[in-house]
């Protein structure tokens, strides 16, 4: 039950709940390591990647504070204030693949900085380990599978883009930060600006909020919804090689206007292609929305163990668990006719097919109407305008079908009937 304190999990299992925080609280000496809970999830996620065509291996950080206790051992800082108070807790570096429909196919990496590190550990290098994972990822799929290191404007790094490039397995696309001087004594941003319109697209904005900050306007804020994009792209000579920029800026809004640089090694020859660059960009917010979940639905900020080793191993299976929840929800869009057995046992299978009946709803044979009785559990209101179920109904709904299994499960116990098999 995502979000819920592990002991409300194990059905007062005392000797379930004793077995998980000895796991957990393995000494550094042990196997017990982040790498290795992860290693059978990330067998795979490589096992789905070698089925895709197009693989975007999203490479992204998260900052955990943990305010209430500071004092735990080997936290780090995550951030400062203008007080120059500092929160410490757990820096968490991801990689998420993604296939080229958007449907996040596993967590292929947790990062993070050792729990005591005898010399020092720069934060480049945790970039620089995510992509060499990458590439050694890359080495055990065929060369048919096109995999894309995806990062944002903060990982525009040359170091970085070389590293992918040299290894000829793996293509990379990133959001360009600075404005580099070109071999022609040009500037990237200058140069493109210049270019001519090569067409149009749209991007869907979320809507943000106006921000002020000690009486200062951070951003003023705007209406969600699609935004007309100019595009253009040309080929430019960087110091790690041949790479492609495409430029998109909003058409119709003078102040404030959007205005993105990408930087890819992908083939971009038509207009078309470009579009595919931005569309592959847009999918780097899969990323962004896991971590949302992994600390709205399951409360990882919340956690209570008492060193960052502990928290990393714990961490990392939610990350895990919120891996699954985005696959949840993303799965009734696009694979709407999938196996309801791929995501749901017979128990929950059973508890949405009695909601359906009561509530007058199509039967849950198919993975959209299981999603849907879900979603209601979680609050979602249907309607002709409304949006599909977002993830943070999802997480509420799959939290109180969880309930419901566990309660059909007791009530077999309890009546002698065979218990119907876990989750």
């Amino acid at each position: 039950m995502p979000g819920e304190p592990i002991t409300s999990n194990l059905e007062m299992d005392h000797a379930a709940v004793k077995g998980y925080y000895r796991f957990i609280e393995h000494p550094d000496t042990t196997a017990v390591t982040p790498e290795r809970i992860l290693a059978p999830h990330r067998q795979r996620t490589v096992e789905r990647i070698r089925g895709q065509k197009t693989v975007l291996c999203v490479i992204d950080d998260t900052k955990i504070p943990y305010r209430t206790r500071p004092t735990r051992d080997g936290l780090e800082v995550v951030s400062r204030n203008q007080t120059t108070s500092q929160a410490r807790g757990v820096q968490l570096h991801a990689t998420l693949a993604v296939n080229d429909q958007g449907l996040p196919l596993g967590v292929l990496r947790c990062g993070y900085l050792p729990s005591d590190p005898s010399s020092e550990f720069p934060d480049r290098q945790r970039w620089e380990d995510a992509v060499d994972d990458v590439v050694d990822c890359a080495k055990t799929v065929r060369r048919s599978t096109r995999m894309v290191v995806v990062m944002d404007r903060e990982e525009d790094s040359a170091s970085l883009m070389e590293r992918c490039l040299r290894s000829q397995r793996v293509d990379v696309l990133v959001r360009a930060k600075h404005d580099r001087v070109l071999p022609n004594g040009k500037k990237l941003f200058g140069l493109l600006r210049g270019l001519k319109s090569s067409g149009e697209v749209k991007i869907p904005i979320q809507r943000l909020s106006r921000r002020v900050k000690s009486g200062r306007v951070l951003h003023e804020g705007r209406e969600g919804g699609d935004a007309c994009m100019d595009i253009r792209y040309c080929a430019v000579d960087l110091p790690c090689g041949q790479m492609t920029a495409v430029h998109i800026r909003e058409i119709h809004r003078s102040s404030g206007a959007l205005e993105w640089v990408l930087l890819t090694s992908l083939p971009v020859n038509t207009v078309e292609e470009a579009k595919k660059v931005v569309e592959y960009y847009l999918l780097r917010w899969r990323v962004e929305d896991t971590f949302r979940v992994l600390k709205s639905g399951c409360k990882v900020e919340e956690l209570r163990m008492r060193s960052a080793r502990t928290l990393h191993r714990a961490v990392t299976i939610y990350m895990v668990t919120a891996w699954r929840l985005m696959l949840l929800t993303l799965l009734g869009r696009e694979v709407p006719n999938a196996s309801v057995e791929m995501m749901f046992t017979k128990t929950q299978l059973r508890i949405l097919s009695n909601l359906a009946a009561e509530h007058d709803f199509p039967e849950p044979d198919h993975m959209a109407s299981a999603v849907l009785l879900v979603a209601l559990l979680g609050g979602y209101q249907q309607g002709k305008k409304r949006p599909p179920p977002g993830v943070e109904v999802m997480w509420r709904g799959y939290r109180r079908l969880e309930v419901g299994a566990m309660c059909v499960s007791l009530d077999l116990k309890h009546r002698g009937g065979a218990p119907p098999e876990s989750s």
